[in-house]
């Protein structure tokens, strides 16, 4: 089995590198910084935007990964064309890319929970319609849509992986806005003080 990850060098994709090990015949990670192979695992400098997907023509890929993206709610809302850019454009440009292979791939889109938007109802499911309230849950679940749509038509197949908060080992170069969780599990294993702001009820 071949594996493509996009975004590879994120806190996501790092961690899917080291599961993903020693189970298939190859792994290609995408990034958008240089990165030196490893064994089984090839990396390739490219940007999902703007570059051509030449570098992959002689190799079929069975599962794709895609956890590129734009992550920040502030930076949707301040610029939200390089948003859609990085959340819809990359992956259009990936999946017509792939529409062409004669096996159709198995696309794992990483979501967001928040695609939904505010609801009463716990648990969310996939019954919930979706009310997107910010210029990045209207983005990914854009990419949603899509990915949804080129599987009914048959160019590949795939799911979305509606992700809440993720944590781990935050990365170098983390945005400052990013892993809340990571930043509070922290400072209590430091034995630091957790500061909350206003009287504890503010949705995350």
């Amino acid at each position: 089995m071949n594996i493509l990850i996009t975004g590879a060098s994120g806190l996501i994709g790092t961690a899917l590198i080291e599961r993903l090990r020693g189970e298939c015949n190859s792994i290609v990670c995408q990034s958008r910084s240089s990165h030196k192979d490893e064994s089984g695992v090839k990396w390739i400098k490219h940007d999902l935007v703007n570059d051509s997907w030449d570098c992959l023509s002689l190799l079929e890929i069975d599962v794709i990964y895609h956890l590129a993206g734009q992550t920040s709610t502030y930076s949707s809302r301040q610029n939200p064309i390089a948003d859609l850019s990085a959340n819809v454009l990359a992956l259009l440009n990936l999946l017509e890319h792939f529409r062409k292979q004669e096996l159709p791939p198995f696309v794992v889109l990483a979501g967001t929970a928040t695609e939904v938007g505010l609801t009463d109802q716990l648990p969310i499911n996939e019954s919930l319609p979706d009310r997107p309230i910010t210029f990045y849950d209207i983005s990914k679940l854009t990419a949603e849509m899509y990915l949804k749509q080129y599987a009914r038509e048959g160019f590949v197949n795939g799911c979305s992986l509606r992700l809440a908060n993720v944590f781990g080992r935050r990365q170098p170069g983390q945005q400052r806005d990013r892993g809340i969780l990571d930043k509070i599990f922290s400072r209590a294993v430091s034995g630091k003080n957790i500061t909350v702001y206003g009287d504890g009820n503010y949705l995350r």
